[in-house]
């Protein structure tokens, strides 16, 4: 706040809150002022329990809609009066937090426009041609009312935005043929700049379309949705009639489509499928990609009636071009100079905290980057400002190193490589840093720890075991398995069900473990799709998103070369080296030349010794037995006798450790399990292991 800013008293902790986040808001804003409009936000955006009721659903919709037309100015932002004497009034009730709702309602109550006309709609025009309008949308006076203009505004042309040629031909052939386009596009990918640039295309005296001189109205989705959403589209329709073109943006928020359980609003559907149906009403559906398989699957016939237009993302130059142009926009006002490659950094690849595509996710950067130039003081926006560094924990090799050794055994080859390679890749020093952290081909006999290095690498180098993704191979034993990883055709199986595939999974975890357990069984298309993702660290799919491996450790296993060690006897001293080169050879002969080349490391698990297996066994009777069985009021101990019984009948170098679990569980738990709680000692006899009671 400035010195001139008025000062409310000292605020008793929740409104101290609600102040801090509502300065925030203003500035992410640039807004020159923390006004009451602000307060609403908050409230209800953070404190709903507390405030939903008192505001009502019309306050919160009037607050969205005020804030929208405040000018940007990136200038500090100060306490209006009538915040601070808002807070002022609430500071001293029992609940401020509820009275400064209440304050906030009855100060507002002559800006919130009433939720419903009073009076009943118009009837319906009769269909017929669309009376004259004027000259384009600024001849349009009285086309909304008051209360549409809650949600919906005329689109005005704005010589900012880059022309999109091709959508909007597509747009225009399918709306002046008397069809409905559905614009399908990404988040952030400049589909609400779509009403603009038709209004400027309609407005164009070139444009000699049937459509020509109408205008253009938008429906902004978040402020229509609050309550009878249908009922708010169809009273637009009935005071448009055909008078304009009429753009329902993101109608996946307008339908609920990404509500709870799937439920689409039903009444919202109804009123568009009427629209669609009308012989002349004009309307633009647009769309969310992500959202098009939940809307066939809800809709099939309306999605088969409207004419699909994909909306082609912009290209580097154009995003740079709309992104300098938004910079210089916004410094200008601000006071502020932009470091060199600022522009550069805000159209850089998105970030895994990334929502937005770009151009909106460039524009949303540099927002961000100038309003902490404003905030800081000195008015220089960095390239940290815009697009802030990465922080990860510090990799600690000899830690993690210890950690995978208290996990795997037998292995100290293995482990050492592996560590190595994440030294490396963990602190940025990569010379390719845009591949993944790590893309390791574990090989080797069954049981020889391959999949248990991948989950110990992601508790131990990543933080939990719940950091690995985990893929069964032999389920993508088909071409068209491929689907399963980047999602099927609309109307496919599986095309409705994005959360099964692998770009959502990473999408969500960006910092994981990725396991393509048995990686052999794969089809070779399979394979082929991770070449993109070994090789650049990025992997599309169907619905228009980009999941970012560059943070991911890939571990692909295998039990090619396995037979390179058939008939060795426990302690053959054929060395490591041979062994490896062998194991390589087959994994080559197997193996496509393309995807071998992009592996950082080919990883040989050679079969566990006597030695190891019996160590294995020492570690899951500490742990299984003795460690969990404590929680249940047992104290158990054991002769060395019982560990050399369990080693002995585990030990299998065609199974590797695998049969030790089954003969722990056999020879110890079976018997262990005819015991009451108490302390037991446990001794093998011949082969068979007795408990013994002690006192």
């Amino acid at each position: 706040m400035t010195a001139s800013s008025p000062t409310p008293p000292v605020l008793p902790p929740p409104l101290a809150a609600v102040l801090d986040r509502a300065t925030a808001e203003a500035v992410a804003l640039g807004h020159a002022n923390v006004t009451p409009w602000h307060l609403v936000r908050i409230l209800d955006r953070d404190f709903p329990a507390q405030s939903r009721a008192v505001l009502g659903p019309s306050l919160v919709t009037t607050a969205a809609m005020r804030l929208s037309e405040q000018q940007r100015t990136y200038t500090s932002p100060v306490l209006s009066p009538g915040t601070a004497e808002a807070l002022t009034a609430a500071a001293a009730a029992s609940d401020p937090v509820a009275a400064l709702a209440a304050i906030l309602r009855s100060v507002t109550a002559d800006a919130v426009a009433p939720a419903a006309p009073a009076a009943p709609a118009p009837p319906r025009p009769a269909p017929g041609p669309a009376p004259a309008t004027g000259p384009g949308p600024t001849g349009s006076p009285g086309l909304l009312t008051a209360v549409r203009e809650v949600y919906a505004e005329v689109a005005l042309p704005d010589p900012a935005l880059v022309a999109r040629p091709a959508v909007e031909d597509a747009v225009l052939t399918a709306l002046e043929s008397g069809g409905t386009p559905l614009v399908v596009g990404p988040e952030g990918s400049g589909r609400s700049s779509l009403a603009a640039l038709l209004a400027a295309r309609l407005a164009d005296p070139g444009h000699r379309g049937p459509l020509a001189g109408r205008p253009v109205v938008r429906v902004r989705a978040s402020d229509a949705v609050v309550t009878r959403t249908g009922e708010r589209v169809e009273g637009l329709f009935v005071d448009v009639g055909e008078r304009a073109v009429v753009v329902l943006d993101d109608l996946e928020v307008l339908a609920g489509l990404g509500s709870g359980g799937g439920r689409a609003d039903s009444a919202l559907l109804a009123v568009v499928r009427g629209v669609v149906e009308h012989p002349t009403r004009r309307v633009v559906l647009v769309l969310s990609a992500a959202y098009l398989p939940t809307l066939r699957g809800a809709e099939p016939e309306l999605v088969d009636e409207c004419t699909e237009v994909d909306l082609v993302p912009l290209t580097d130059a154009e995003v740079h071009a709309i992104a300098a142009r938004h910079a210089a926009a916004v410094a200008g006002p601000a006071h502020v100079v932009l470091d060199d490659g600022v522009v550069e950094a805000a159209t850089g690849p998105r970030l895994p905290s990334d929502v937005d595509s770009h151009p909106a996710l460039a524009v949303r950067r540099l927002d961000r980057g100038v309003a902490a130039a404003v905030v800081r003081g000195d008015l220089v926006v960095h390239v940290a400002d815009v697009v802030p560094p990465v922080v990860r924990p510090r990799f600690d090799a000899a830690a993690v190193r210890t950690g995978l050794a208290r996990r795997i055994v037998g292995q100290d080859d293995v482990l050492d490589r592996v560590v190595h390679r994440l030294s490396i890749t963990r602190a940025e020093l990569d010379v390719r840093p845009t591949r993944p952290d790590g893309v390791f081909l574990f090989a080797g006999p069954t049981g020889t720890g391959k999949t248990a290095l991948a989950q110990a690498v992601a508790a131990e180098a990543l933080g939990s075991e719940d950091a690995l993704v985990r893929l069964d191979m032999s389920e993508y034993s088909e071409p068209q398995s491929v689907a399963k990883l980047v999602g099927s055709p609309p109307g496919y199986v599986g095309s409705t069900e994005p959360s099964s595939w692998l770009t959502t999974k990473i999408l969500a975890r960006p910092d994981c473990v990725l396991l393509l357990d048995e990686i052999e069984k794969a089809d070779p298309v399979v394979w082929n799709t991770f070449l993109q993702v070994f090789d650049a660290g990025r992997l599309s799919d169907g619905l228009g998103r980009t999941a970012d491996f560059r943070h991911v450790v890939v571990v692909l296993t295998t039990n090619i070369g396995a037979r390179v060690f058939e008939g060795r006897t426990a302690g053959s001293t054929v060395d490591a080296a041979t062994d490896s080169a062998a194991v390589l050879a087959a994994v080559k002969e197997r193996m496509a030349p393309e995807l071998v080349n992009r592996l950082d490391d080919v990883c040989v698990f050679r079969p566990l010794s006597v030695e190891a297996v019996t160590e294995i066994a020492r570690r899951m009777l500490d742990d299984v037995v003795v460690g969990r069985m404590a929680a249940r009021g047992y104290t158990l101990t054991y002769d060395r006798s019982v560990l050399d019984l369990v080693a002995r009948a585990g030990f299998d170098p065609a199974y590797g450790a695998r049969p030790v679990r089954r003969a722990l569980e056999n020879l110890v738990v079976v018997p262990l399990a005819a015991c009451a709680p108490g302390t037991w000692h446990a001794v093998a006899e011949g082969d068979h292991v007795r408990w013994t009671a002690r006192s």
